[in-house]
């Protein structure tokens, strides 16, 4: 996704937004509090040593902060972070 197609769906603008064009399996979180990003991740899980299973969706997800509870479990060398 683009910068701009983030944006819209997120209903955020931010300098911290950067297009996500790279590769399928990157990651890219954005954590965002009263309408700001916070903290962003974006990379391969392989390099970063964590991945994230939310569920399905389609390109964007969004999880409220009381809905935002993960369990972890090890699979290989990388922390899974699994949304209950």
């Amino acid at each position: 996704m683009t910068k701009e197609e983030i944006e819209k769906a997120i209903s955020i603008k931010s300098d911290n937004i950067e297009d996500n064009n790279y590769d399928d399996s990157e990651i890219y979180i954005l954590f965002a509090n009263n309408g700001k990003i916070v903290y962003t991740i974006l990379g391969r899980p392989d390099n970063l040593g964590f991945d994230f299973d939310v569920g399905s969706y389609d390109r964007v997800k969004e999880i409220p902060v009381d809905k935002a509870i993960f369990s972890i479990s090890k699979d290989d060398n990388l922390l899974m972070y699994n949304l209950k």
